[in-house]
Order: structure tokens, then sequence, then C-alpha cells
């Protein structure tokens, strides 16, 4: 794969996840991911670090259990670099959900 199609590559992954997590779709964003046990992902919220795609998929799990509703996401900033054997992309994730009123009674 050449340098112009890895880019496009990369940029198709990412569309792909950015559509998953505006699906909630747990499978979706964890099929952009190897799954396997050496997965390591670092995020901004705590915990900052994910090591195992068992962790990451728990966390997904976690977050969209935590709202009701759509979630929207969109993926800016990205920068691709590769060649024909290697691409890294860095970018910025936003992600906005509503939030859910908590109501209690004594």
């Amino acid at each position: 794969m050449d340098n112009a199609a890895s880019q496009k590559a990369i940029r198709a992954l990412d569309q792909r996840y950015a559509s998953a997590m505006n699906a909630k779709s747990v499978p979706g964003i964890m099929a952009c991911f190897v799954s396997s046990p050496s997965l390591l992902v670092f995020d901004l919220v705590l915990p900052r670090e994910y090591r195992g795609a068992a962790a990451y998929k728990k966390d997904w799990e976690e977050f969209f259990a935590s709202f009701p509703g759509p979630a929207q996401a969109r993926i800016t900033d990205l920068s691709i670099t590769a060649d024909s054997s290697v691409g890294s992309a860095t970018g910025l994730t936003m992600s906005r959900s509503p939030i859910s009123k908590v109501s209690s009674s004594i």
C-alpha cells in the first residue's frame, strides 16, 4: 500500500470509529482496535490507560450505560503519517452526550 492509500485507509478507520461512537456501538468501536491483551490505549480521563481489549471494551460499555439517549462524536485536527509498512494518526476526538438528571427523595 502506498502512502496515499495508507492515509486513506487510516482516515476511513477514524471515520468508522466516530460513526460507532455516534451509534453507541461497542462492537463497532472495538472493531477499530486489535482484539488482544496487547492493546494499550491512553485517554484524557481517568483511568488514563487501558491495558488489553477487555479493559477498553468494559470502559466503553460503562460509559454508554451512564447516559440515556444519543452520543455525538467527531474527530478534529487529524494528522496522519504513513508509508508502505507503518502508519499513525493523532487527533482530537470530541464527544458530547446529554446529561441525565438524577433525582432522589428522602
